[in-house]
């Protein structure tokens, strides 16, 4: 399992940002890496898996967080910034050229991009059950056969 050692050595940016990312919110998202990301399937990579899925939800976390200090929802699901006007300067983007396709959620971040695209590579992806027991076809292209 990665320890919070081995995240800050391998996501240097989060070093020295010890008020936005204590170590015992890395602790805490690295454990639930842990049981997100196999040993088994990831091998040697395991380590860097956990890092990121754990980065990943560290700068949702920190978001929701400024969110809630400005007294807003922290609850909030938002999608990537498109366009924007302030003023007379306005700013799009084209998320399709930096989303990872069928990434979901995990697009909101570089980190969580960067997860899902290793996963893949793995044939190994996240699996939803829903309300009734069905295997639903994987968003990511991968169905599990089971229907």
């Amino acid at each position: 399992m990665a320890t919070v050692d081995d995240f800050l050595n391998t996501l240097a940016e989060f070093q020295n940002q010890s008020v936005n990312f204590p170590d015992d919110r890395i602790a805490f998202w690295l454990g639930l890496a842990n049981l997100q990301v196999s040993a088994t399937t990831w091998g040697t990579l395991a380590n860097y898996g956990q890092c990121l899925w754990a980065a990943h939800n560290l700068v949702l976390e920190n978001q929701a967080y400024s969110v809630a200090s400005a007294g807003q929802n922290p609850g909030q699901a938002t999608g990537a910034l498109t366009d924007v006007t302030v003023g007379a300067v306005h700013t799009a983007y084209n998320p399709t050229v930096t989303s990872v396709r069928d990434g979901g959620s995990f697009n909101l971040t570089t980190y969580g991009q960067r997860y899902v695209t290793l996963l893949r590579t793995f044939g190994s992806v996240p699996l939803q059950v829903n309300a009734d027991g069905v295997y639903p076809t994987n968003p990511m292209g991968w169905n599990p056969g089971i229907n």
